[in-house]
C-alpha cells in the first residue's frame, strides 16, 4: 500500500476502535493518547494477528475497505501489555517511506522501536 493509503486505512481502524469500544477509546485519549502505527505485509498476517487478540480477549477493531474487495486493511488495538507482547515484532508502518537525510539531528535512531500502544 502506499503511504497514504496506509495512514488512511489506519484512521478509519481508528474511528471504528472509537466507535465499538468507547469508554476505552476516552480512557486511552484522556490519560495516554499514544499511538504506534504498524504495518503488516498482507491482510493473512492481518487475520492472523486478529486471531491471536481474540484468543487474548484484547479488544480491538477491524476496519474492512468496500473500496478493495472488503478486505480487512486496517485494526485498531486496545493498548496492554498482551497487546505490547504480540505486536512488538512487527515493524512500523511507513518506514520504507523514511528518508533518513530529512529527519531533525535530534533523534537517536532509537524512534524506530514501537510498541503497540
Amino acid at each position: 500500500m502506499s503511504a497514504g493509503y496506509q495512514l488512511t486505512q489506519s484512521l478509519h481502524a481508528l474511528t471504528e476502535f472509537s466507535k465499538e469500544h468507547f469508554s476505552l477509546y476516552q480512557n486511552w485519549y484522556n490519560f495516554s493518547n499514544g499511538l504506534s502505527v504498524l504495518s503488516l505485509p498482507n491482510e493473512d498476517k492481518l487475520k492472523h494477528l486478529i486471531s491471536k487478540l481474540s484468543e487474548k480477549g484484547i479488544s480491538f477493531s477491524v476496519f474492512i475497505e468496500p473500496d478493495v474487495n472488503n478486505q480487512v486493511t486496517a485494526i485498531a488495538i486496545a493498548p496492554s501489555l498482551e497487546a505490547h507482547k504480540l505486536c512488538s515484532s512487527i515493524p512500523l508502518a511507513l518506514k520504507e517511506y523514511n528518508q533518513p537525510h530529512l529527519i531533525n539531528k535530534h533523534f537517536t535512531g532509537k524512534e524506530d522501536v514501537a510498541s503497540c500502544n
